[in-house]
């Protein structure tokens, strides 16, 4: 189970309890001393300020979101880290695949956002992305690198990923990917984005987005 996750859990169980012993709760109680350090400005006395419930779920959600910022951010350095290091292994493309996939799905919609919005393209990125691209009648393409990054999350989320390969590899090498192909469906509007990557521009997503992921 993924620890932000738990972090959540944790949030609710500790809400559970502060809605059943009521509105404000006595830190003068061992049983209630969970509260932080600087909501107790008395300490070292042995007294405890009181605290609201609303003003303790605050506080620990904004701790919980400095913790997934924290988490995210060393995640983000360790996946670059590890590509860096598989991708002389043999199997190149999976190491890059799993790293970019982890990195899409695993921040909350809130920092997945300023993630998204915050991705340097300083090397043609988009335009890169969309000379690969193809419309239809029912596809469009992104229009930004924060909607090609949405559109990422949501296929990667919905399995929605097909790959673009030989079919017959040289025996003992492993098979090689050359386009990837990421489809989000609205289902709605009844159209969808399609958004069709070589293995190259997709590697410069990944080192833009973890760049990106690495500064939050």
């Amino acid at each position: 189970m993924r620890p932000v996750l738990l972090l959540r859990k944790a949030m609710v169980a500790v809400s559970a309890l502060i809605v059943l012993s009521g509105s404000v709760m006595d830190l003068s109680d061992p049983l209630h001393c969970f509260c932080y350090s600087r909501q107790c400005p008395l300490r070292g006395t042995g007294l405890y300020s009181p605290v609201s419930a609303a003003a303790l779920m605050r506080i620990m959600r904004e701790d919980i979101i400095s913790m997934e910022r924290k988490f995210i951010r060393d995640h983000a350095k360790r996946s670059r880290e590890n590509y860096e290091l598989l991708k002389s292994s043999g199997s190149p493309t999976a190491a890059l695949i799993d790293s970019l996939i982890g990195l899409l799905i695993l921040p909350s919609q809130k920092l997945f956002d300023e993630i998204a919005q915050d991705i340097v393209d300083d090397a043609s990125l988009l335009e890169n992305i969309l000379s690969e691209c193809s419309t239809g009648p029912t596809t469009r393409s992104p229009r930004s690198l924060f909607q090609v990054a949405q559109h990422l999350r949501s296929s990667a989320a919905h399995k929605a990923i097909t790959v673009s390969a030989e079919i017959l590899p040289e025996p003992g090498r492993p098979v090689s990917v050359d386009w990837l192909t990421f489809k989000d469906q609205n289902n709605r509007e009844s159209t969808t984005v399609e958004i069709t990557m070589s293995v190259e521009t997709l590697e410069q997503f990944f080192y833009a987005f973890s760049d990106a992921a690495a500064s939050l």
